[in-house]
């Protein structure tokens, strides 16, 4: 079975205090994502980055964006670059998106299954949004979902836990990093079913 990495939004206008979009309780995130990312490597597994970009007129922006005026991911700011030390390198994939969900109208999915992913490891920002939706679409399209804990952030720790909370309940289990990584190889290796690996997380309220 193979596992792929999806790093979502981890931009620098999420995590500016000067950005409307700041989300103040992502800060503790980065060191997770680093910890998934060189696990990934390390591993080859497939690693995708999954990256907002706006136009700069928002005139591509969601409806509550443009009414909120909350730009973010404006092609060629400062804002929209990715966080040091979590560029991508040769051979992974970059894929832009203009609304919360990743696979909404971009080519997410070819990649992924171009790329034989059956489990896919989501990271990044925002708890409560692009990676929610990105989660909800990913299994609307069967596949298998680990969302790390304490690799993704949010606004608050509020709208972190309880977007958690609602993937652990209806679509992901929700393990830490070093646990995620721990699955994963699991999950490689085979002999197992997926669901007998990631079901049971799913109801551990501890996330590990």
């Amino acid at each position: 079975m193979k596992v792929a990495l999806v790093i979502i939004d981890m931009q620098r206008d999420f995590f500016d205090p000067e950005s409307p979009c700041y989300c103040e309780a992502s800060a503790g995130a980065v060191p997770g994502v680093k910890r998934l990312l060189e696990g990934a490597r390390k591993r080859r597994w497939p690693v995708v980055h999954l990256i907002s970009r706006h136009r700069p007129d928002g005139s591509d922006a969601e409806n509550m964006e443009r009414v909120r005026g909350h730009k973010h991911g404006v092609e060629g700011t400062s804002g929209a670059a990715i966080l040091p030390g979590l560029e991508p390198q040769a051979g992974e994939d970059v894929v832009y998106k203009f609304r919360n969900s990743g696979f909404y109208h971009t080519e997410l999915e070819d990649v992924l299954r171009h790329g034989g992913a059956e489990v896919l490891v989501l990271c990044g920002v925002a708890t409560n949004g692009c990676v929610w939706a990105t989660a909800l679409d990913a299994y609307y399209r069967d596949f298998w979902l680990m969302v790390a804990s304490d690799a993704t952030g949010a606004g608050t720790s509020h709208f972190h836990d309880v977007a958690l909370e609602n993937m652990r309940y209806l679509i992901a289990c929700t393990p830490s990093s070093s646990e995620v990584l721990r699955l994963g190889d699991l999950l490689v290796a085979g002999g197992s079913r997926p669901e007998d690996i990631l079901v049971p997380s799913m109801y551990d309220q501890d996330g590990k």
